[in-house]
């Protein structure tokens, strides 16, 4: 009598004969010691309600955007209960990778950063239940559909939450979320995503999907700090930092803006021409930035500079910057005014916290309440810029040495220097003699 099927085998492997082989975690994959037709795989990605090949994070990021990776049996039919090569899959991980940087990393949800089958000795399953449930747009796991008339098993992540705090202890709780842009596992921008396979008998990929490019979008981009530098001395300072408290306190998604002016040693004119020195800033973006950023400044007289010197400080990653203006007046008479421009990588210009939220030196950080709205409201009512820093160069070192040769009496512990709030400003000038130096060179 002829056999219902082609001539085939069933393997196990178990790790203690005595117990039943489909006790796991004592049941293991027998193909990790069998020679076997390494199979060829083919991947299919796509996102719940988008089609293949197209990934639009949904919004806001506390909300999860499931992902599914279809992998296939590329040498065998799909209307096929037996196959020539067999599916030989241990671990899949969905992985990113930022496009300013070449490290790919898995996804790492609140629960999951990879699926695990656990059939590799040492090996533990993730998710837990991954043999006795399967996994769907809502439940991380593997839809095992091989072998009966289909020749690919649909692997699900439901773990991607695009506003996870980095410190999310991945426990499979409510989840840690972020309110400020720096503290998300995922920072705004533009990623590229791929699935990569390993087989039961590496330890390592050796399959990888084609990538899918997509964005990353929940916060609106603002000036994060500023260090400014004139003719080399570091004169004001300024900065949002966050209120440091933990998710959920409601108070989380505000920043407070704070700044400092320091002590700066003048240079005497004596009647000669205006003194000019280069002005550098030191700037630090909420988010990476979309091109180069851009600046102006106003000196106290009113002239206004523009077109500055502009370099990337972090490699092109478009987070830290300096920003230098060339020629820059020397007066203490007023202040100096700066303020920046700039978009983040989704084209949203550069926020004004004073024109949107307007609340004072406690500003609230927008982010996203769905795809197309913002909480509290939509910060695209700003103009396009940052909000308007403004110091003054303080006159704090002596101003009557004329001698070439200051006198013993001139030192950092009987200086006239009044160099508050930083008193070591105006002496470290003195030691190095750098004040009397400058002083004779200009008489």
């Amino acid at each position: 009598m002829d056999a219902p099927y082609d001539p085939h085998a069933h393997t196990q492997g178990m790790i203690d004969i005595t117990l039943r082989p489909d006790n796991d975690p004592n049941s293991k994959n027998p193909l990790q010691y069998i020679t076997h037709a390494i199979p060829n795989y083919a991947f299919e990605l796509s996102q719940r309600d988008i089609p293949n090949g197209t990934i639009s994070p949904i919004y806001p990021g506390t909300n999860n955007t499931p992902l599914k990776a279809r992998i296939s049996l590329v040498d065998e039919q799909a209307d096929a209960t037996r196959y020539s090569s067999i599916i030989d899959i241990e671990k899949i991980e969905f992985k990113l990778r930022n496009n300013l940087e070449q490290t790919w990393f898995n996804i790492k949800g609140i629960s999951f950063d990879k699926i695990l089958f656990g059939g590799r000795l040492g090996n533990q399953c993730t998710p837990s239940y991954i043999h006795t449930e399967a996994g769907n747009w809502d439940h991380t796991g593997v839809a095992p559909r091989t072998y009966g008339y289909n020749n690919y098993d649909d692997f699900y992540f439901s773990d991607f939450y695009t506003s996870v705090h980095k410190n999310d202890p991945m426990d499979g709780g409510h989840g840690l979320f972020a309110n400020y842009p720096w503290d998300s596992r995922f920072l705004d921008g533009n990623y590229e995503y791929k699935c990569a396979v390993t087989s039961v008998q590496e330890q390592f990929p050796q399959h990888w999907s084609e990538g899918l490019n997509f964005e990353i979008d929940n916060f609106w981009p603002f000036i994060r700090g500023v260090n400014v530098f004139y003719n080399g001395t570091q004169v004001y300072t300024a900065d949002y930092y966050s209120q440091g408290c933990q998710p959920p306190t409601s108070s989380c998604d505000k920043v407070r803006f704070t700044d400092a002016t320091y002590s700066f040693p003048p240079l005497p004119t004596f009647g000669g021409p205006p003194f000019r020195a280069p002005m550098k800033l030191h700037v630090l973006a909420s988010e990476a930035l979309l091109g180069n950023l851009d600046g102006k400044l106003w000196d106290p007289s009113g002239a206004s500079y523009s077109v500055p010197q502009v370099q990337s400080l972090d490699g092109g990653n478009g987070l830290r910057w300096e920003v230098v203006f060339d020629n820059v007046l020397l007066s203490t008479d007023g202040e100096y005014k700066f303020e920046f421009y700039g978009k983040d990588k989704a084209e949203h210009e550069m926020l004004n916290f004073d024109i949107w939220d307007g609340s004072g030196n406690i500003e609230t950080v927008p982010h996203r309440s769905s795809a197309t709205n913002w909480a509290p409201s939509n910060p695209a009512n700003s103009d396009g810029k940052s909000r308007e820093y403004k110091f003054k160069l303080n006159n704090s070192c002596p101003t009557h040495f004329t001698d070439d040769s200051p006198s013993s009496s001139f030192s950092p512990t009987n200086s006239p220097c009044d160099c508050e709030p930083r008193a070591d400003t105006c002496m470290a000038w003195e030691m190095r003699g750098t004040c009397s130096g400058i002083w004779k060179r200009r008489m």
